[in-house]
């Protein structure tokens, strides 16, 4: 498949859903690397909830304080940005992802580090680092993001279009905020191209029922509605009208802000920031705190109708 893609993406591994190797001494028993299972369980436990974290493994479990596993997930942001307070950001997001897939009994998919594991990722450095980053959440301790009395969900992604997103129904704290600052970044804008017969074949599968041909591929779409910040929310697709989160993920794109015209004997998408829009922008909440803005500031900009409590 012919892809032109303008972006690399950061050094940061995502915060949430992507499956992880973790490498760690499971119910006290030294095991070697090779030996290590999977982590396919994170929960809370304790008599109010919040205090411990069972990770079920493969081979074994563990139970470790929810502080130390929230400094373990957040390793990845440290290498984004050792800023104290994007860090603090970061875990009080860590700690709301947590404690919310624990209220609403969802599978909770976060990344963790154990000391090991930083060891090899950091070096002789990995124990200031380690320590920079407990300070952040030693300084979050216990606090998440509610909205009328329930922990939110909380959602961000790499790199806003322009305005983040709002949802129309059912969602009090997500809002459209300006996010300028964003399409400063190498990464921001990428550039994809797909001949007919690949855009035709990767949505003819992706979508029961859809008759899309295999020629002429820009003249059988046609973008229905989008949002402030240019993301699809709704595109005709052939005989069939889907949402654009849909069609970004079916071919691959970074963001469902895009536009997109004929080439020869193909389509060309060019495709603004990374991830959904929704919530916070990692890549602004990062500019934000080196400007000098509390985590709470950060917060507050990018959710609406929150209040962080312990």
């Amino acid at each position: 498949m012919k892809r032109q893609v303008k972006f690399v993406f950061y050094c940061i591994v995502a915060v949430f859903f992507i499956p992880f190797m973790i490498t760690l001494i499971l119910s006290g028993v030294g095991l070697e690397k090779d030996k290590i299972g999977l982590a396919l369980i994170s929960r809370l436990t304790g008599n109010d909830g919040k205090n411990a974290v069972m990770v079920s493994y493969s081979i074994g479990s563990e139970n470790m304080d929810m502080e130390e596993y929230v400094a373990g997930m957040l390793a990845p942001a440290y290498d984004y940005c050792d800023n104290i307070e994007f860090l603090k950001t970061m875990a009080v997001l860590c700690r709301t992802y947590m404690t919310y897939c624990n209220e609403n009994n969802k599978k909770n998919e976060s990344v963790f580090y154990s000391d090991l594991q930083l060891k090899e990722r950091w070096g002789d450095e990995w124990e200031s680092k380690k320590a920079a980053i407990t300070v952040a959440v030693e300084q979050t301790k216990g606090v998440v993001i509610t909205c009328d009395g329930s922990v939110i969900y909380p959602y961000s992604h790499m790199l806003t279009s322009g305005y983040t997103r709002n949802i129309r129904e059912g969602c009090k704290y997500l809002c459209e905020v300006e996010q300028t600052q964003d399409s400063t970044q190498e990464e921001y804008v990428s550039v994809v191209d797909f001949t007919d017969k690949e855009v035709a074949a990767l949505l003819n599968n992706g979508l029961d029922g859809l008759y899309f041909d295999e020629k002429y591929a820009a003249n059988q779409l046609q973008i229905i509605e989008k949002t402030t910040g240019g993301y699809i929310m709704l595109i005709q697709v052939g005989n069939m009208v889907i949402d654009g989160d849909t069609f970004a993920q079916i071919l691959g794109l970074a963001s469902s802000s895009f536009t997109y015209k004929e080439i020869t004997d193909g389509i060309r998408f060019t495709v603004k920031g990374q991830g959904n829009g929704y919530g916070l922008s990692i890549a602004g909440a990062r500019q934000k705190a080196v400007a000098g803005e509390s985590y709470q500031e950060i917060l507050n900009y990018y959710f609406e109708n929150i209040i962080c409590i312990k």
